[in-house]
């Protein structure tokens, strides 16, 4: 699904897209956090706790997609991880 998802990218984007990387793990994607700015986080609500706070430590700022988290206490560890590292970390609402 990786390489269709980046041949569809290229496709529709435009010189924009034409270096676009593909990743199997995020974790691979974050070791080269000083190339972009932001990270959106658009993956299952169970992943966005430990991919927001992944990002924040590589030094990226996050959007999340709602819901910010599975409960209280994860919320609590990516509100913590944001102000340690001194990262921006937004939590999208769509209303």
């Amino acid at each position: 699904m990786i390489d269709k998802a980046r041949a569809d990218a290229l496709k529709s984007g435009g010189d924009a897209t034409k270096d676009a990387k593909a990743y199997e793990d995020y974790r691979q994607l974050l070791d080269n956090a000083s190339s972009f700015d932001a990270v959106l986080v658009g993956t299952p609500d169970h992943w966005h706790a430990l991919q927001t706070i992944a990002a924040v430590e590589a030094g990226a700022d996050v959007y999340v997609q709602k819901p910010v988290s599975v409960d209280v206490r994860e919320a609590e560890a990516m509100l913590d991880a944001a102000r340690r590292y001194g990262r921006v970390v937004q939590v999208g609402m769509q209303r």
